[in-house]
């Protein structure tokens, strides 16, 4: 009995590790293309009119399993929040930091008088 099931246990385990090198050959495939093609195209590339530099940005080695290409490109090109939304974020914050308060007081005195 316990063949079978460490047998198919293997198998699995023998698929799941296919499947991530499969998956790794792939994106390290999409990475060469993509530093390729930025390579040939280090002056930038004219839409409409408008040179664009690098596009989304040049694409950094991943170490071990990395993520989608497109998380990749889009490393280190994301803004930051607006300041209208870290003032929000301000008040939210203290909004859910008073809650807390309240909720653990109420906590601390029903076990004090039960």
């Amino acid at each position: 009995e316990r063949k079978p099931k460490q047998k198919k246990q293997q198998e699995r385990i023998n698929a799941r590790n296919e499947s991530n090198a499969q998956q790794r050959q792939r994106q390290r495939v999409l990475a060469d293309e993509a530093r390729n093609a930025a390579a040939m195209n280090q002056n930038g590339i004219v839409i409409n009119g408008t040179l664009i530099q690098n596009g989304l940005g040049s694409l950094e080695d991943g170490l071990g399993y990395f993520p989608s290409l497109t998380a990749l490109q889009f490393q280190g090109h994301v803004p930051p929040p607006s300041e209208s939304f870290a003032e929000v974020e301000g008040k939210e914050r203290e909004r859910l930091e008073l809650i807390i308060k309240v909720v653990s007081g109420l906590v601390f005195l029903v076990l004090i008088f039960v």
